[in-house]
């Protein structure tokens, strides 16, 4: 790898730039209050509240390491920490001269709220992803990102929780998680999302579960939900709220205005009851009423007004009840199996999604008039009836397009439904990346087309030609242990998904030389796919770990396969042989999620979340740890410097950033870091990275940034965030 290619990473951008390019700054939000561990990253960090276009904190590192008490003395960590018997001339504490630009964003976030996906006219939609609002083009393509502005103080620091599309389809409400969280009004201009006005809901949210706009666009409701629920009603465009209002337990978790032009009547919708409100002439509330289900622990999950102002609300056993001046006017037989998750009216017809993967269109008295089977669990739903398009946001990461006439259907967008982890680019073409997901599909990206390509299942089935006969999947879980007499398992961290462990994706690998691409499984079995263009074509799969598996990598001469298992073990293949035999089992005291080859392939050094660094030779039949490998090898060219634990990472040690990576990755020639970071943050550092270094920073991740990775050109960084269902794609600027 070292001097084969120049490095490509000054080289100028490509000319074609479909987004207006920026960053976000945001945060996981795992519960009502921020843990005292988020505050304490937050300060030991400096993150900074501001938002901005790249930041350049050439200075600031300084600051934060005196903040630390990092003063140059010894560390734990110090032992692994050998100089090389050289050390480059050039140890400049600038930050680079590159900057992440944000390039392109995958996915639709479907954790919170429905009606979160809409049509602004025939040609383009909005919907969340991350901290950003996109606006996708579907005739071109292009995204019009709302948060990824380079001037300062535009877009969200936080999750988008909620979209909203005024009647004039010119103005977008989106709103966010936060204490207190912040609802952003605004419009394209000139191909840009610019802001309006910024509103504020009440303290005691932790983020906005619902939007709607009035029929005649004067006002805008939003649901809060937190250690206290709240509604507001804002005259938005004089930034005046003109109701604010607790509604006690019950969460909002749909809103919905009268039908007429200029109604004054509004519901909020909550699991166990509704509430009508209506305005007087000023907008101040002149009444509320509140309805209590009929139907005893049957919740409610969605609703809207018809004709003649009947509330007809959805519910978990797939019925509809219709409620007309207070009381039930009539109720529907089961029209979903599962469970109803979205409605809309239109007219005298009445839309539907439901559980059972189906888009109903009822007629007033609930008789089905017509049905379309969806690929997945339908939860948002927007309608083009003067096209006869009909617009769904997925449980699985899509939005789709459907026609009413017909069975066709378009996927305007693809992404992934579950926490993400697995990503990798293709060594040998520079335009392809991988990720896998816990929501068990594994997806091929094309940088240069902006899409993904093609899409498999991370637990592919043998096809049945004469190599795959010999390929045998075994029947696995999770490792487990053993407390009293009880045998407990042990799932992989965070992962949320109903599916079995042996479905969801956690590690990739693609191998230099012969292509193959290694697919790690939440039980421990690892599936080797014969290349990114045949993910379908298994070429072996490998049974031995007994955990989940963190990492998995391959030799520079593509002849070995280290697997990092949970089970405290690294597994070493011969990636050489047809079936990939075993060629060793080593011991790491605690799991490994990080792991580099020296350019030899003869050296493998692991880290571990126990924040230990172990060197192993694996050159011989006989592989074997080396106790004195910081000091032994500290002068042995490294194809990758992921681990952090080293003499090139020092100046990251040293900023107190150890328990804060969740990966790091370098460019193709070894110049460059790019961290990620767990409070969303990615950066960009020099290598060798001394003390007090500087460096870019780019938000536009919620939480922890799972897996960063370099394309083979090095003009590209790709990452995944994890819980924010997002991937990204940087340009190197």
């Amino acid at each position: 790898k070292d001097g084969k290619k120049k490095d490509k990473s000054n080289a100028k951008s490509k000319s074609k730039s479909k987004v207006k390019k920026g960053k976000t700054k945001g945060e996981e939000i795992a519960s009502d209050e921020v843990s005292e561990e988020v505050k304490d990253m937050r300060n030991k960090l400096g993150v900074l509240k501001s938002r901005g276009s790249t930041r350049d904190n050439s200075r600031a590192a300084t600051a934060r390491g005196k903040d630390n008490g990092i003063d140059g003395g010894n560390y734990p960590w110090s032992p692994y920490i050998v100089e090389p018997s050289v050390v480059p001339k050039s140890k400049t504490t600038n930050a680079p001269l590159e900057k992440l630009l944000l390039d392109r964003v995958y996915g639709y976030s479907t954790k919170h709220g429905i009606k979160n996906c809409h049509y602004l006219n025939r040609k383009e939609i909005v919907y969340p992803i991350s901290s950003l609002a996109v606006v996708f083009q579907m005739d071109s393509s292009n995204q019009i990102i709302y948060g990824s502005s380079e001037e300062e103080g535009l877009g969200h620091d936080n999750t988008v929780t909620a979209v909203a599309v005024h009647p004039n389809k010119k103005i977008i409400a989106s709103g966010q998680a936060g204490r207190p969280p912040s609802i952003h009004l605004w419009s394209l201009a000139d191909g840009r999302a610019l802001t309006q006005i910024i509103l504020k809901q009440h303290h005691s949210s932790s983020h906005v579960a619902c939007l709607r706009f009035s029929p005649d666009g004067k006002y805008l409701i939003s649901g809060g939900v937190g250690s206290e629920n709240y509604i507001h009603v804002y005259d938005w465009a004089d930034g005046k709220t003109v109701v604010q209002e607790s509604t006690g337990e019950g969460k909002p978790i749909d809103l919905t205005w009268g039908r007429a032009h200029k109604s004054d009547t509004f519901a909020v919708i909550s699991e166990e009851s509704h509430v009508l409100y209506k305005l007087d002439s000023i907008g101040k509330k002149s009444s509320k009423d509140v309805y209590k289900n009929k139907n005893s622990g049957v919740e409610t999950t969605s609703g809207d007004f018809g004709e003649e102002d009947i509330l007809y609300l959805g519910n978990i056993k797939g019925a509809i009840t219709a409620w007309k001046n207070g009381s039930v006017f009539k109720n529907s037989n089961v029209v979903h199996s599962g469970g109803l998750t979205c409605l809309l009216t239109e007219a005298e017809f009445i839309y539907t999604c439901g559980e059972d993967k189906t888009v109903k269109k009822l007629s007033s008295k609930f008789d089905t008039l017509s049905q379309t089977t969806t690929q997945d669990v339908p939860i948002s739903l927007d309608l083009n009836t003067r096209y006869r398009k009909f617009l769904v946001g997925m449980r699985s990461g899509y939005i789709m397009q459907y026609d009413t006439n017909s069975t066709d259907f378009n996927a305007l967008v693809i992404g992934h439904g579950e926490e993400t982890w697995g990503l990798v680019a293709d060594p040998t073409n520079p335009e392809i990346f991988v990720t896998a997901s816990d929501d068990g599909k594994l997806l091929v990206w094309n940088i240069e087309k902006e899409e993904c390509v093609s899409v498999f299942t991370c637990n592919e089935e043998p096809t049945n030609n004469a190599a795959n006969k010999r390929i045998k999947r075994a029947k696995k879980k999770p490792k487990k242990k053993v407390k009293g007499e009880v045998e407990v398992d042990i799932p992989p961290p965070t992962s949320e998904s109903k599916l079995p462990y042996g479905e969801q994706g956690r590690a990739l690998d693609i191998n230099i030389v012969n292509g193959h691409v290694s697919v790690a499984l939440n039980n421990g079995e690892v599936s080797i796919r014969e290349s990114t263009k045949a993910l379908g074509r298994l070429v072996a799969i490998l049974n031995d770990c007994e955990s989940w598996i963190p990492n998995l990598k391959s030799s520079p001469d593509g002849s070995k396969l280290v697997v990092c298992c949970a089970d405290n073990h690294i597994y070493i293949y011969n990636s050489s042989s047809p079936l990939y035999p075993m060629l060793t089992k080593l011991p790491t005291q605690s799991p490994v999620y990080s792991l580099d080859f020296t350019t030899s392939s003869e050296v493998v050094r692991t880290q571990t979340t126990t924040q230990q660094i172990f060197y192993f030779s694996i050159s011989s039949s006989v592989s074997s740890q080396v106790e004195d490998g910081p000091t032994r090898f500290r002068d042995e060219s490294w194809y990758s410097h992921s681990c952090s634990l080293i003499w090139p990472a020092q100046g990251l040690l040293q900023a107190g950033l150890l328990d804060y990576m969740s990966y790091m990755a370098t460019n193709l020639t070894n110049r460059l870091f790019s961290v990620a970071i767990a409070n969303g943050e990615v950066r960009l550092y020099r290598c060798p990275c001394p003390s007090n270094a500087g460096y870019k920073s780019v938000f536009v991740h919620v939480g922890k940034v799972r897996r960063v990775a370099w394309n083979a050109d090095s003009l590209f960084v790709m990452t995944v965030g994890g819980n924010d269902q997002a991937v990204i794609q940087w340009r190197m600027g």
